[in-house]
């Protein structure tokens, strides 16, 4: 008996992982700096399953490759971040991307839901901090940013949204 609700369980626990990992795990990035035109252009794809098959082509950077888990892998335990400079004629941009996760209980409510987060300076100077792509609290979503195009001197990022009609 014992034996039977243990294997329950372990068999409870298995498929819970297998449809945690199925879910939106896979919410990525891409970003294109090209000096010569003064343009940095950064792309957020939900999730990359959905995503057009030349966006897999860029490499993107799915955000869950920058999160530390617990050896179970339902806790989140840290998170690493990616930098990358993008040198434009007059301005030096720095960019980090960072996972956002809304529960570190991946099993809890939004916890599947990881999205990302971008920083930038311009020179040194902020120019986003912490900008999540998504609204953490995965109920609360109504739209997302898309794309953000940074022009070389231009005083703000130009902002594309996107709903989740679309």
């Amino acid at each position: 008996m014992i034996v039977r609700v243990f294997c329950l369980i372990i068999g409870l626990l298995l498929s819970v992982t297998a449809s945690l990992q199925a879910q939106e795990l896979d919410a990525a990035v891409t970003w294109s700096c090209q000096p010569q035109q003064g343009v940095l252009r950064i792309h957020y794809y939900p999730s990359l399953a959905n995503a057009k098959p030349e966006v897999k082509k860029e490499q993107p950077l799915v955000f869950y490759s920058l999160v530390n888990l617990d050896k179970d892998g339902t806790s989140f335990t840290g998170a690493r971040s990616k930098k990358i400079v993008c040198q434009l004629k007059t301005d030096k941009l720095e960019i980090t991307f960072e996972p956002g996760v809304p529960n570190v209980n991946l099993l809890g409510r939004c916890g599947a839901e990881i999205t990302g987060l971008l920083s930038v300076k311009r020179n040194g100077r902020p120019l986003l901090t912490e900008e999540p792509f998504e609204n953490l609290n995965c109920h609360e979503r109504e739209r997302r940013i898309d794309a953000i195009t940074i022009r070389d001197g231009s005083p703000k990022p130009e902002i594309q949204y996107g709903t989740y009609d679309e």
